[in-house]
């Protein structure tokens, strides 16, 4: 069990030092005049990239979360030049989690004046994971590969389950992209916000109005999401991710609260944290709906005495696993792993932590 954690805890370490360099294309799509996202649509492989988006104002630029690695901030900033001669004067960090943030210091070598925009949370959490992971993979490289190539070999998981055809073809996938990119990744730099808000701020690039906002917990302590009021646009972070959520180490009640109260803002367009914009609430609702779900039927196992491991079993997500991944076996894998299985534990952490307390 304790292999299994360490593999799940490297594998998302990895996640935003892989895949920068062209194997799989990062689409630019128009949302507006001035506003351009740049879109990975792989949310559910073993690698993932966030999303980044560029809004052009009037005297200057702002770039909504950095990407994870400098190379791909630096494709995304040679987008940025051949749009416009302004300058970047702000980066805003959505949060904490490094395939967010990992750019940050090619905006500032392009533009020193350049403020790097974050929740104290996302400052606070990213000083202290994200370095302790940087380090964590120069030191465990090595064994964390050999790992993956003795399970490729064998077939088979730590526990001794045989690996299906699906499972295997994203490991070999995994292995290829440690391999590839780990040069890149001796170089890399973490740099920190330079600016923390708490709940809001009011930017403004010439006439175009950005609110930065935190209007509660979710994905993280500390996400921060974009408004602009004018153009109805809403940029979420991993808050939201398209076509399955993220749920590790996610405040789930709190969650539910949060896209409630980004529910009411007026919107047409939302650009998430992963996966390809979306043009209606439709799916900000389907995932309120899921995370509802989670917190009503993990709380009431609690009452009823059941461990962890009974709360599994006794979650009933069908419905919602039937709508978001189908027969999809991709989507299925990042149903249950990256969203299913974090959410209960972490779930049932808080529910009997509350129920403790009575």
């Amino acid at each position: 069990m304790k292999k299994a954690i360490l593999l799940v805890i490297l594998l998302l370490a990895w996640q935003p030092l892989l895949q920068a360099q062209g194997r799989r294309p990062i689409e630019m799509v128009k949302v507006a005049d001035g506003v351009y996202a740049f879109i990975d649509h792989h949310a559910t492989r073993e690698v993932v990239f966030g999303n980044s988006t560029v809004v052009i104002g009037d005297d200057g630029v702002l770039v909504f979360d950095s990407n994870q690695l400098p190379s791909l901030a630096r494709k995304v900033l040679a987008e940025i030049r051949r749009l416009t001669d302004k300058p970047v004067r702000y980066v805003v960090n959505s949060h904490w989690h490094w395939d967010h943030t990992m750019g940050n210091e090619v905006y500032r070598e392009a533009f020193p004046q350049a403020e790097i925009i974050a929740h104290p949370e996302t400052r606070r959490e990213g000083d202290i994971e994200t370095r302790r992971s940087l380090e964590r993979m120069a030191n465990r490289t090595p064994e964390f590969l050999k790992m993956l190539k003795d399970g490729l070999s064998t077939g088979k998981h730590s526990d001794g389950k045989a690996m299906t055809a699906h499972e295997k073809v994203r490991l070999a996938q995994a292995i290829s992209d440690v391999e590839t990119y780990y040069p890149e990744f001796k170089t890399a730099r973490y740099l920190s916000p330079t600016l923390t808000f708490e709940q809001k701020l009011t930017l403004h690039l010439g006439k175009r109005e950005i609110q930065l906002l935190h209007v509660g917990k979710g994905n993280t302590a500390g996400d921060v999401v974009a408004y602009l009021p004018q153009e109805k646009i809403l940029l979420t972070g991993d808050l939201l991710v398209h076509p399955i959520p993220y749920s590790f180490g996610s405040f789930l009640p709190e969650w539910v609260q949060t896209l409630t109260k980004l529910s009411e803002l007026e919107v047409a367009v939302i650009v998430p944290g992963h996966g390809p914009v979306q043009r209606d609430k439709e799916y900000l609702r389907l995932v309120m709906s899921l995370l509802e779900s989670v917190v009503k039927q993990v709380r009431e196992s609690v009452k009823r005495g059941l461990n962890l491991e009974e709360t599994r079993k006794a979650l009933n997500l069908d419905s919602f696993r039937s709508r978001l991944a189908s027969n999809d076996p991709e989507r299925n894998h990042a149903f249950e792993n990256y969203f299913v299985r974090p959410a209960t534990e972490r779930m049932w952490q808080q529910a009997k932590s509350e129920t403790d307390k009575k």
